[in-house]
């Protein structure tokens, strides 16, 4: 049975740290071992997280001066003796079920199969849930049975990331195999955008999902979050440039035709409008995000005009594009289907 490992990054986060301690405590199955990284917190943070310790043996706490949040990752899984990480924020929540669920789906593991996925609630400050993950991933819309356990491929997940940024909405809906990040561990280099591009890396190199559709932790979203309020802007500059970089990879990786190639480049463009739309959502108001859906008709073509409404909620009822057919113009004639395989 496979062993996890469950990390914590923590720098001043004392107010949101106890509800993560209790859903660690309300874990139906113990972890294997618990490490948190803390970068010497100043607002209580780090005593809090050494009195926890102190009573468990399988709980340690490492203090680190805090060089950026993918030093405190790798750092975190580096000190891990479990087969796979789970990397948690100080300000999430644990659902009693995951570390269970977890070595029940770890029967299904094959030597290639990279990571495990699952459904997480999003939360606010008040530990109430205001969303729920499936809203923000596509794999109903391209024809993915959710209600089943899965294996996806690597080279569909890769592409899911390229052309939607939101399809792993967060690390706490995920664990990985250690061996994976030993290949190749975060880059400090690139801001934030290092998680997204160390998860494509490692579909490009092969690793595989097993997705199960069951909702196992809840993420956290408010002002001072790593990728909320401000720092969300700052975030999706990032990962635009990065994925520009990355496209002769994906390329590839799905041995794609110089025509196919170019079909993502000009997919692009719409599910850029996209984000920054819906970065500005709450904060304008609906005659200047449509103005900015007019603007966005010359860049993107008049195809993806009603994927964007629909997806700010503007449109009700259009028969819009589906994803899926987005994804099939790269594919080609291998069906999405071809990547993913129900499990026995």
């Amino acid at each position: 049975m496979a062993r996890l490992s469950i990390v914590v990054p923590v720098w001043n986060c004392n107010r949101f740290i106890k509800s993560l301690l209790d859903s660690i405590d309300q874990q139906t199955v113990d972890p294997f071992e618990v490490i948190f990284i803390d970068g010497y917190s100043t607002d209580g943070t780090a005593e809090t997280v050494k009195a926890y310790s102190a009573l468990k043996q399988s709980v340690r706490v490492l203090q680190r001066p805090p060089k950026g949040i993918y030093n405190a990752w790798n750092d975190g899984v580096a000190s891990t003796m479990g087969d796979f990480v789970h990397i948690a924020c100080g300000d999430d929540i644990l659902r009693p079920d995951l570390v269970e669920s977890f070595q029940k789906s770890s029967f299904h593991f094959s030597s290639r199969d990279g990571f495990l996925s699952w459904e997480i609630d999003v939360i606010d400050s008040n530990d109430l849930v205001v969303s729920h993950a499936p809203d923000w991933n596509l794999k109903a819309e391209l024809g993915i049975d959710t209600r089943e356990p899965s294996r996806i491929d690597g080279r569909l997940e890769a592409l899911l990331l390229f052309l939607f940024r939101a399809y792993r909405l967060s690390f706490m809906s995920l664990a990985f195999r250690k061996k994976v990040w030993a290949e190749k561990p975060f880059r400090t280099d690139l801001g934030p955008s290092a998680d997204v591009e160390w998860l494509a890396e490692a579909f490009l190199r092969g690793w595989s999902t097993i997705s199960i559709p069951q909702t196992l932790a809840a993420w956290r979203v408010h002002d001072a979050s790593a990728t909320g309020g401000a720092r969300r802007s700052s975030r999706l500059q990032a990962q635009l440039a990065l994925r520009e970089q990355m496209l002769d990879r994906l390329c590839s990786g799905l041995q794609l035709s110089a025509g196919q190639g170019n079909r993502l480049k000009t997919i692009s463009p719409a599910i850029d409008v996209y984000d920054y739309l819906n970065a500005i959502r709450e904060s304008r108001g609906p005659a200047e995000i449509c103005s900015n859906v007019v603007k966005a008709i010359s860049t993107a073509g008049v195809d993806f005009i009603p994927v964007l409404l629909r997806k700010l909620g503007l449109l009700e009822g259009w028969h819009y594009r589906r994803p899926l057919d987005q994804l099939q113009a790269v594919l080609g004639e291998r069906p999405v289907s071809n990547f993913v395989s129900p499990l026995p």
